[in-house]
């Protein structure tokens, strides 16, 4: 999505240790691989999760690349902590720098402008987690692995 709207100084902000988190890594270096850009390992940031955490990784980002066009978080409340750090500098979103995030929380709706976000459709995977847990108490098969793809929402911030 970035790419396609010419983003090219693209920067990741890891804001957890988790194996999530790590799996998100791992999905920015492949797609920046893919583009063509520069490394991808060259480009993650990692700092604290939370609204200090996303401050704290612009001052990080734009000392080491000022031509930074695009951030993208591990989460929505990072995000959205990138996104003032980017407006208390005089940056604007997303002519500037476009910031997108990652779980589509309310976070995502309460930034300004609002936050394009992963979509990892929650409700329906805890619905299915209890779907499977009662199948697997009544005595039913339930199967080993499941897969439930996330969706890009789109919003104002890219």
């Amino acid at each position: 999505h970035l790419i396609r709207r010419g983003r090219r100084n693209i920067w990741y902000v890891r804001d957890s240790a988790t194996d999530s988190a790590f799996r998100k890594v791992d999905g920015f270096k492949t797609g920046i691989l893919r583009a063509g850009l520069p490394r991808g390992e060259d480009r993650v940031i990692h700092t604290e999760r939370g609204l200090d955490g996303g401050k704290l990784a612009v001052d990080a980002i734009l000392s080491r690349a000022p031509g930074c066009d695009a951030i993208i978080t591990g989460e929505d409340i990072t995000a959205l902590g990138v996104v003032k750090g980017l407006k208390a500098k005089g940056l604007r979103i997303p002519d500037d720098v476009a910031v997108s995030g990652y779980n589509n929380t309310i976070f995502s709706q309460c930034s300004e402008p609002e936050l394009t976000t992963v979509d990892t459709a929650l409700k329906s995977r805890l619905s299915l987690a209890v779907h499977f847990l009662n199948d697997a108490i009544s005595g039913k098969e339930v199967p080993s692995e499941s897969t439930i793809t996330p969706t890009l929402v789109v919003r104002a911030s890219t």
